[in-house]
């Protein structure tokens, strides 16, 4: 069952849904920080593995359902992150859209080179990122037909918490739906000067190879 997030309510008498964890602060899976994007970066560190593990088995453990957030539900919410990591799958759907290298952020870029994945040639400059906005940006190399990340059917960024955005959002319950606003801002992420020396630079050091 697919997760979902539902609301907190203060009203007298409110209750929760069954089988539903909350996620609010000061507990353990609160968010420390004050943007949902903060969180986000935050919780996919490479040493947040535990916090991340600990919170899946957690919902298996107890059948969790719901998640539960004071949050509107039609606004951001650290929860849908929580989510994103819970509701991961390896279905054929899924696993075919890991074929296709997605698109991130500079700063997760920068956390692919800084932990060591990056070489040699396996990050591409790329200006062929969505059929309606046009931006250029550095993401997964494609090569023999798939995301050189993409080893025997699972993602090796996956696991160290370093899958870009667009690949933590990618779900089969979403294919063929569009999300031009996570493409806008990915895009403007790279029109910063972190996104054009990151782009500098993985154009240079890719020189020479093929």
């Amino acid at each position: 069952m697919m997760v979902k997030r539902v609301q907190r309510s203060r009203k007298k008498g409110a209750k929760l849904p069954p089988h539903t964890l909350c996620v609010t602060r000061p507990g353990i899976y609160g968010n420390p920080w004050e943007t949902v994007d903060e969180f986000r970066t935050w919780v996919y560190l490479p040493y947040q593995a535990p916090l991340r593990e600990s919170f899946i088995a957690e919902c298996k453990q107890k059948g969790i359902e719901n998640l539960a957030c004071w949050c509107p539900l039609t606004a951001e919410c650290h929860a849908d992150v929580w989510i994103e990591i819970l509701n991961s799958c390896q279905c054929h759907v899924c696993v075919d859209m890991c074929k296709w290298p997605c698109l991130g952020t500079p700063a997760e870029i920068q956390a692919i080179i800084s932990s060591g994945y990056a070489f040699p040639n396996l990050l591409a400059v790329c200006d062929d990122n969505h059929p309606s906005l046009d931006f250029m940006c550095v993401k997964p190399r494609r090569k023999y037909g798939k995301c050189v990340y993409l080893k025997q059917g699972k993602c090796v960024l996956h696991e160290p918490g370093l899958k870009p955005f667009e690949g933590r959002f990618a779900h089969h319950s979403k294919a063929g739906k569009k999300f031009t606003a996570m493409y806008r801002k990915i895009a403007k992420s790279w029109d910063t000067k972190q996104g054009r020396e990151l782009i500098a630079r993985i154009r240079a050091e890719n020189k020479g190879y093929k």
